[in-house]
C-alpha cells in the first residue's frame, strides 16, 4: 500500500477472535495506514477499550434489529448483543458506527424507530443505512430485499427522527446513494476505483461485496491481483484494472455488484457497465427520499 492514502477496515467473521489482529493492525498503524474494525459481540468481549483505542479510528458493528425465530442467517439477540458489547467503547469516545441492512424484515416504521432510539440511547455516533446485497450469505434471502419505494420511505422517516434527536448522524452506503437525486456528482459507486475486497489469502477483490456464498470470488472479473506477492499500484496498473476504471461511470449510480448479478451482456465485463441495477433501472425517479 506503500504510496496510498489507504484506510483498512478489518473484518469478517469477527476479527477481535483471532488474536494475530492486533499484530497485524499494530504494524499497519505504523506504516501510517487509517484503521476501521467491523466487530461482533462475542470478539469484542474479547478485547479491551484499550486495546481498540489505541489502534482503531473507527469501530463498526451490525444493528439491524431482532431477526424472527426462523431465521438461520442470525442466532438470536445478535443485534443487542452487539450493541450491548459495544456501548463501553461508545461511553470510553471510541466513534463508534453502526451498520443496518435494510430487509423486509426491519423497513417497517416501529423496527426502524426502534432500531434508532436503541442507537439514540447508547449513545451511537453514526447509522449507516446499507443495502441487501445476494452475495456471500445474502445469497439466500433474495426475498427480503425491499423495493425502491420501501428503501425512500425507509430513509425519509429515519431522516426525520434524525432531524428531531440529532444522532446517530444518518449515512448512506454507495448503493443507496442514488436514491438521493442529488445531482450528477461523483459517481457513487467507489468499486474497483477506490474501494476494494481483501481476502485472507491476498487475493484482492475490486468490491469487498465480490464474494460468493462460499465465499470465494464471486468471477474473476473481479479479481485484481494479489496483494501479498504485488504492490496495489502495480496491480492498479495492469490492463485488465486499467480497462474497467476507464469506463467507470458509464452507468452513473448504478451498483457494479448489482449490475454484474442482473445484466443480460454476453460477457462479465461488460455487465459491470449496464444500466441494470434493479433499485434503479425500473424508474428514473431518483428524487430525494
Amino acid at each position: 500500500l506503500e504510496g496510498f492514502d489507504a484506510k483498512v477496515d478489518f473484518s469478517g467473521g469477527d476479527p477481535f477472535v483471532v488474536s494475530d489482529t492486533f499484530k497485524v493492525m499494530r504494524e499497519a498503524k505504523e506504516r501510517g495506514i487509517q484503521i476501521t474494525a467491523t466487530a461482533t459481540g462475542p470478539g469484542l468481549n474479547n478485547v479491551t477499550v484499550r486495546e481498540v483505542a489505541e489502534l482503531v479510528d473507527e469501530l463498526n458493528f451490525t444493528y439491524d434489529g431482532e431477526p424472527p425465530e426462523n431465521d438461520a442467517n442470525c442466532p438470536r439477540n445478535y443485534a443487542n448483543s452487539n450493541l450491548h458489547h459495544v456501548r463501553p467503547f461508545a461511553d470510553a469516545g471510541v466513534p463508534v458506527r453502526a451498520e443496518c441492512p435494510l430487509t423486509l424484515q426491519n423497513i417497517d416504521e416501529a423496527a426502524l424507530e426502534q432500531i434508532f432510539m436503541d442507537l439514540h440511547g447508547a449513545g451511537i455516533g453514526k447509522l449507516l443505512l446499507m443495502r441487501l446485497f445476494p452475495v456471500g450469505r445474502g445469497s439466500g434471502r433474495r426475498e427480503q430485499i425491499p423495493t425502491q419505494l420501501q428503501y425512500k420511505k425507509a430513509i425519509g422517516f429515519l431522516r426525520g427522527l434524525e432531524r428531531q434527536y440529532g444522532s446517530p448522524t444518518l449515512k448512506l452506503q454507495c448503493a443507496l446513494k442514488h436514491l438521493d437525486g442529488r445531482g450528477p456528482g461523483p459517481n457513487p459507486c467507489d468499486a474497483i476505483r477506490e474501494s476494494f475486497g481483501l481476502m485472507w489469502d491476498g487475493v484482492l477483490l475490486g468490491s469487498p461485496w465480490a464474494i460468493n456464498e462460499v465465499g470465494e470470488p464471486l468471477d474473476p472479473i473481479w479479481v485484481l491481483g494479489n496483494l501479498a506477492t504485488q504492490p496495489l499500484g502495480e496491480i492498479l496498473a495492469t490492463e485488465h484494472v486499467k480497462a474497467i476504471r476507464a469506463r467507470h461511470g458509464e452507468n452513473h449510480g448504478h451498483c457494479m455488484i448489482q449490475t454484474f448479478l442482473h445484466g443480460s451482456a454476453p460477457t462479465a465485463l461488460e455487465r459491470l457497465f449496464e444500466k441494470s441495477d434493479p433499485l434503479y433501472e425500473r424508474s428514473g425517479d431518483t428524487s430525494a427520499a
